[in-house]
């Protein structure tokens, strides 16, 4: 979040886009950890919150993850048209991976992505909102 700030003008908005957790951890799931996202995480959001703390104030927060089936479907759909130019610079190894990806992110994602908008902490006459998902 210091990096996101640091490279705001004076009165920026940050957007925040992330996929999330629905719990607080600190390591990626080992799947995903050795083919995905080396040493990558899912923040919660909690820990979301903790990183804006005394940074940005939340302003809005949208539960994107409904609509993010048809997103992985899409880059699925993109992925296996372009195999064939793609698969010399992948091993054959390489492509079920990326759709064993696709499969499992559709299966856990509908209820953890969230998206964020959030301005600076010390911008007078910002408050956090709470949007519900619709």
């Amino acid at each position: 979040m210091q990096v996101a700030d640091r490279c705001l003008a004076d009165g920026g908005i940050a957007f925040i886009h992330t996929i999330g957790a629905n719990q607080s951890l600190t390591r990626a799931d080992d799947f995903s950890n050795k083919y995905i996202f080396p040493n990558g995480m899912l923040p919660s959001i909690a820990q979301l919150g903790k990183a804006m703390e005394k940074i940005f104030v939340m302003e809005d927060w949208h539960n994107i993850g409904p609509n993010y089936d048809k997103t992985l479907l899409a880059w699925n759909a993109n992925f296996e048209r372009a195999w064939p130019e793609l698969k010399s610079k992948y091993s054959e190894r390489f492509r079920p991976h990326v759709a064993l990806l696709f499969i499992e992110q559709r299966s856990r994602f509908p209820i953890a992505q969230h998206a964020a908008l959030a301005n600076r902490h010390d911008s007078p006459g910002h408050f956090a909102t709470r949007v519900p998902f619709s």
